[in-house]
């Protein structure tokens, strides 16, 4: 899978410099990235096993370089088994204001179109930049989570969601964790 180290990686290894040289001559007066330039530039990573992007724990540097991957370079990432939870709400969170801007220049939404979600079953196929805010979630213990039921954090608010479906219950749970 595509982990937090895969992903930081790539990251590091990345020339800042180099991306903005070869981009300056597109924004000579840098009023935000040149996109018609950018779609020439095709970075191919499809039908891997990329499953997160971890770029929640991402420094400031790594949030940049990332954010000029995304500018200026279509990212193909078909058939990615991308789970949308937790590891991924930065990522949308940074894309969906882009995606939906009317600045003068928004992020092109050929560049985003591959960056599907595998998971959860219920957004199958809907692009991260659209799926809700919610959907970000991730399993977390809590000590006063009832047995037989999965507890969540949802990214967006940190608020806990107590999943008891499909567990046969025969009453309430009598205590749940707070949040």
């Amino acid at each position: 899978s595509f982990d937090n180290d895969s992903f930081r990686l790539i990251l590091t290894t990345l020339d800042l410099d180099f991306l903005f040289y070869q981009n300056r001559q597109t924004a000579s007066s840098y009023s935000g990235p040149n996109f018609k330039a950018a779609t020439e530039k095709r970075v191919n990573l499809q039908r891997n096993n990329f499953t997160i992007m971890p770029s929640y724990e991402l420094d400031h540097k790594e949030k940049t370089t990332f954010a000029l991957l995304l500018q200026y370079f279509h990212l193909d990432v078909l058939d990615n088994p991308i789970t949308c939870d937790c590891h991924t709400y930065y990522f949308h969170d940074y894309l969906t204001p882009r995606v939906q801007s009317t600045l003068h220049n928004p992020l092109p939404q050929a560049h985003i179109n591959s960056w599907v979600c595998h998971l959860p079953s219920h957004v199958r196929g809907t692009p991260v930049a659209v799926v809700p805010d919610t959907v970000f979630r991730c399993p977390k213990h809590f000590t006063d989570c009832p047995a037989k039921c999965t507890c969540y954090e949802r990214s967006v608010d940190n608020a806990v969601e107590v999943d008891c479906r499909n567990q046969s219950l025969t009453r309430m749970p009598a205590i749940v964790p707070p949040g």
